[in-house]
């Protein structure tokens, strides 16, 4: 009797601690998914600023769709994930999130900076042809 006791409590802990993990990579999943939200707005916002600051053509085409890539492949990785994917797996795809992110951001604050200091000097000839070289070399 006190063995079937005791395989019953380890079966049961056994059962809480899987149920445990599970819902520990479903938090972490969902964090993914959440990142992946923030990326895709983001993604807009860049939209937005590209056509604010009417580059070229070729320029947004490029940096839209190297971000559309990344995207694609971040959802891609989150749909590929099965529960039982380890807690490490999931925090480096968000620290990938992050690295994208941060990419992004530094390079709407070089263009930012860029046109500001254009405007500060009043030039009006060729300031397009000349934000897209800095883009490109950035």
């Amino acid at each position: 009797m006190r063995s079937v006791g005791v395989s019953e409590k380890v079966i049961e802990n056994g059962k809480q601690i899987e149920t445990e993990e599970i819902d520990r990579v479903r938090k972490k999943l969902q964090n993914h998914d959440n990142m992946i939200s923030l990326l895709m707005d983001t993604q807009a916002q860049l939209k937005q600023t590209l056509q604010i600051f009417n580059t070229s053509d070729d320029i947004q085409s490029k940096l839209l769709s190297q971000f559309d890539d990344k995207i694609y492949q971040l959802k891609q990785e989150l749909n590929d994930t099965r529960v039982n994917d380890t807690v490490r797996q999931v925090k480096e795809k968000c620290n990938a999130c992050w690295v994208v992110l941060g990419d992004v951001n530094e390079r709407v604050e070089k263009m930012q900076k860029y046109l500001d200091e254009q405007t500060e000097k009043k030039k009006s000839g060729g300031l397009l042809q000349k934000a897209a070289s800095y883009i490109k070399a950035s």
